[in-house]
């Protein structure tokens, strides 16, 4: 009896260490068998505006549309699915034995496989690791789904299910199913719809709808009503939902911002993105577009694109990267007009204008030189192919003459302008300065739409920030425009402060004021046609050739930058900014909220009487003046040097001394005495303009101010002759105003003497190739000299 109880304990000892050592060889197995994470295949691009509304999505590397995993499922699809799958899927631990028994019982019964007794646990199982049925699999899945279970919740599996099961042709997992077959998320799906979507993951392959559509609807009824039965859905809602028809061939993603979506898919990795778009407005932009295509394609322009920033943030509310309706083989449509490198026209004016200010180089009233002018072989001119001698700083700007632009460029220097936009963002501007030299103020340079907008926002940040800080500035304001809305957030406080920047808030309120005021021929009457409700700085700006037509504007809270053109670089007579990008802009500014004016940084402002005519810095002479805020650089600028106190008799016809007339008989008159060329151009605009009386006969009086001034060719100027269709070398026109009418000029070329003007001082002449010097004198004996160099120009 003993050996009988000592040979059952040996026997059952060996029996529950054997059990152990093959329950601990089948977990190792479960444990090698299974890998995190489960699912490891190539993901879609799938791209959200800032309220989670689908704008884009790509298709993942195999083809397939497979959205990353979703955080939530809708209620009525959970029901669905677990009604059809898996009805006891919260009470078992992964694998469902009294199914199993009964698949078991069916299979043998029936001598075929019939039901697989899967619960929603295994078949995850399954589908992450994508092996042959057998029984051996079936196995190795009851374990994996135990271990699953241990470390995963119910509603994480269901998110894993719902993820990854495979819809019907390339559509894998709930969100992307929605989006093909129903055109809407999971969250706004029906009871019908769900019940459809629940029955496609038990053979994909066979029923979808795309196919089998009967079998489908059969399976779809059969799981609504279950859903009654177990008390999901309301039995009035059975019929109706029956009713429903099912969807048609798949539909096609969203495609609300197409440009950002290759954006994202060229910078980041496959998965899911909230950007900072908003979809109503993206949508409302694209639908403009397209309204103005068709007069654009009239005038064989075939591009455009819009890009709204919130000023705040730098987020973008709108991206649209090109005209919707474009051809995107011929016409280009699929280039992202946003990104691409462009001649900025005008558009960097203001920037100049601010840099200037910043360094109290001028005031914003101060004149700037607006006469014909040649560097070497750059000879720019206005728009309107005229000058007005002398205009107001803010003036140029508001007119976007070229002229006095390139006047004030050279007065910053090139290469100091070419560092500040490069402080501002502007990395497209990748070649030396000396590469563009002046012309780069207009537009001989490229930028991008996305660097262009960002500068400018940055600088409105700025100043709204300016009286938050506290009168400082947080260089963290500057920064790059963002897509992302986990980029561009605003931020409660700075988080580092400095006293000094450039350009200073000061210059920016100037800057934008400067651009709010509406003096370009033209465009007053675009803006009074739409009746804007608020105050709005703007820009316009057409390249060379017409190539591309650019118009920005802000205020307070939204920056709005359209470009119109051809992709191909083709110019087109309708690509100018005023008539083709600004009725644009104009237009999504209405559909914008209100906003406020910026308001004054006094403390980055000085008082500073200035001089009415002139805009600098009154002098003692200075007979009119007015006190203006200025940036506080401007204290340090220098003073009117155009008033002069002059002496002339009692009808001011002449000028005098008490050497010839007694005292009683002179006059002491501040007198505006602008440079002759300048004053040449001036007075065709200003009849009030008064010329200054010339020396009385026999007086002696000594001018202090020359007479005459060289307008072309300037002093050191670089001169290329040009070339007559028969290939001969042409002429050049040399041209000099002469303060006083009537008076004669005798030219000298090189010693030897060429003619004679009266009136209008121009002369033509043909010199060789080299440096000359030519010497001009009038009837009077004042003279001027100058040097300049002729080159052979190349055909």
């Amino acid at each position: 009896m003993i050996e009988r109880w000592v040979w059952f304990y040996r026997w059952h000892r060996r029996f529950i260490w054997g059990a152990a050592l093959f329950l601990g060889i089948y977990a190792l197995f479960v444990c090698l068998s299974l890998s995190f994470p489960l699912f490891e295949q190539p993901l879609s691009y799938v791209v959200y505006d800032r309220a989670g509304n689908l704008v884009g999505a790509k298709v993942a590397e195999d083809g397939q549309w497979r959205f990353p995993q979703s955080d939530t499922i809708p209620d009525k699809f959970k029901m669905a699915l677990i009604a059809f799958e898996d009805k006891r899927f919260y009470y078992h631990p992964g694998v469902d034995f009294l199914a199993l028994g009964r698949a078991l019982y069916q299979n043998i019964s029936r001598g075929r496989i019939v039901s697989g007794g899967s619960t929603l646990t295994m078949q995850i199982i399954r589908l992450s690791r994508k092996h042959e049925r057998s029984l051996v699999e079936k196995i190795r899945e009851i374990g994996l789904a135990f271990f699953l279970e241990m470390r995963f919740s119910k509603d994480e599996l269901l998110q894993l299910y719902a993820s990854n099961a495979p819809f019907g042709g390339n559509v894998v997992g709930l969100e992307a199913a929605c989006w093909r077959y129903l055109g809407r998320p999971p969250s706004d799906i029906t009871w019908a719809e769900a019940a459809m979507l629940a029955v496609l993951p038990n053979n994909p392959g066979l029923i979808h709808p795309g196919r089998n559509r009967l079998a489908l609807l059969k399976k779809r009824n059969e799981l609504l009503d279950r859903l009654v039965a177990l008390g999901c859905m309301d039995a009035s809602e059975l019929q109706a939902s029956k009713d429903e028809p099912l969807p048609e061939k798949p539909l096609p993603m969203p495609a609300l911002a197409p440009h950002l979506t290759d954006r994202i898919y060229l910078n980041h990795p496959p998965g899911k993105y909230y950007t900072t778009l908003d979809a109503s407005l993206q949508n409302a932009c694209m639908r403009l577009l397209e309204k103005y295509a068709t007069s654009f394609k009239a005038g064989d322009i075939h591009n455009a694109a819009i890009l709204v920033l919130d000023i705040e943030t730098g987020g973008a509310l709108v991206y649209v990267g090109n005209l919707p309706t474009a051809d995107s083989t011929t016409r280009q449509s699929a280039v992202d007009m946003i990104r691409a490198r462009r001649s900025p026209g005008s558009t960097l004016k203001p920037l100049l204008y601010a840099a200037l200010l910043s360094e109290g180089k001028i005031l914003p009233q101060t004149l700037v030189p607006d006469i014909p002018i040649q560097m070497g072989g750059f000879a720019p001119q206005n728009f309107n192919k005229t000058f007005d001698g002398a205009v107001p700083a803010s003036e140029a700007i508001a007119r976007s003459l070229n002229v006095p632009a390139v006047n004030m460029l050279q007065m910053y220097g090139v290469e100091k302008f070419y560092q500040y936009l490069k402080d501002l963002g502007f990395q497209s501007i990748d070649k030396p300065a000396s590469f563009y030299g002046l012309a780069l103020i207009l537009g001989g340079c490229e930028v991008s739409m996305w660097e262009l907008s960002g500068a400018y926002a940055s600088l409105a940040r700025m100043l709204n920030h300016f009286g938050l800080y506290n009168g400082k500035y947080d260089p963290d304001d500057l920064h790059s425009p963002a897509y992302l809305l986990a980029r561009a957030t605003s931020k409660n406080k700075p988080h580092k402060c400095v006293a000094h920047f450039i350009p200073d808030a000061g210059s920016v309120w100037h800057m934008l004021n400067a651009m709010e005021e509406v003096q370009r021929p033209g465009e007053e009457a675009v803006w009074k046609q739409l009746n804007l409700r608020d105050k709005l700085a703007w820009k316009t700006g057409t390249s060379y050739g017409y190539r591309d037509a650019w118009a920005m504007g802000m205020n307070t809270r939204y920056l709005v930058c359209v470009w119109v053109g051809n992709a191909t670089g083709e110019g087109r007579p309708g690509i100018i900014g005023l008539q083709a990008a600004a009725p644009i802009m104009l237009d999504v500014f209405q559909m914008l909220p209100p906003s406020q004016w910026f308001q004054p940084p006094y403390d980055a402002m000085s008082r500073v009487v200035i001089c009415r005519q002139s805009g600098y810095k009154a002098s003692s002479v200075c007979p009119d003046t007015i006190s203006i805020w200025v940036p506080s650089a401007g204290k340090q600028s220098g003073q009117c040097p155009y008033h002069h106190l002059i002496h002339t008799d009692l009808e001011y016809k002449y000028q005098a001394t008490a050497n010839c007339l007694p005292p009683e008989n002179l006059r002491h008159e501040p007198w505006f005495i602008l440079p002759p060329a300048l004053e040449y151009y001036y007075r065709r605009n200003h009849p009030e303009y008064r010329p200054l009386p010339p020396p009385m006969p026999g007086c002696g009086v000594q001018e202090h101010l020359s007479p005459m001034q060289l307008i072309y060719p300037g002093r050191d100027a670089v001169v290329y002759l040009p070339r007559l269709p028969q290939g001969e070398k042409g002429e050049i026109v040399a041209e000099v105003a002469h303060r006083r009418p009537g008076a004669i000029i005798y030219w000298h070329l090189d010693g030897s003497f060429y003619g004679f003007t009266t009136e209008v001082h121009k002369l033509a002449f043909k010199p060789s190739v080299g440096v000359h010097t030519l010497l001009l004198l009038d009837d009077q004996g004042n003279s001027l000299e100058c040097s300049f160099s002729v080159m052979d120009k190349v055909p």
